[in-house]
């Protein structure tokens, strides 16, 4: 970190090994993604030709199929939420942003009073979001299931 007041804002440097495992995961999420929606796309494709010899039973396996979706949406939503509410409480804490000994993937500049609250607080708007969009994620595909099993 720079503390030179003279150079400007205090910068925390990134750690090249933490860029690299994030950019790790980034490209593992995305391989996991991509084979999700092949599988998603021949599912489908399977759906559309049982739909045709028994559509009850093809309306049944499509109710399955969105439970497990809605089910890893809204698990994955309140997990963020809740990762992200406990981080901008750590940062209220400590009065600083990044918090110390934080590793980061990019140079960053260290905020501190009102900057960190900032940022802190704009963390908490973020995890209210992502529940708020979770239940309605919730309650979209609760109605969905209830129009598909009235089909």
């Amino acid at each position: 970190m720079l503390s030179d007041e003279h150079t400007g804002p205090q910068i925390v440097r990134a750690d090249r090994a933490t860029r690299r495992r994030a950019i790790g995961w980034a490209l593992l999420a995305v391989l996991a993604g991509t084979a999700c929606l092949l599988f998603l796309t021949s599912v489908l494709a399977e759906l559309d030709g049982l739909a045709e010899h028994s559509p009850e039973l093809a309306t049944a396996r499509a109710a399955t199929i969105l439970q497990v979706a809605l089910a890893i949406g809204v698990v994955f939503a309140l997990i963020a939420a809740g990762w992200i509410a406990r981080l901008s409480t750590r940062i209220l804490e400590a009065g600083q942003y990044p918090l110390p000994g934080a590793r980061l993937t990019r140079d960053t500049r260290l905020r501190r009073g009102s900057a960190a609250r900032r940022v802190a607080w704009l963390g908490f708007v973020c995890a209210a979001v992502l529940v708020l969009a979770a239940t309605g994620l919730l309650a979209t595909g609760w109605r969905l299931l209830e129009m598909l099993a009235g089909a």
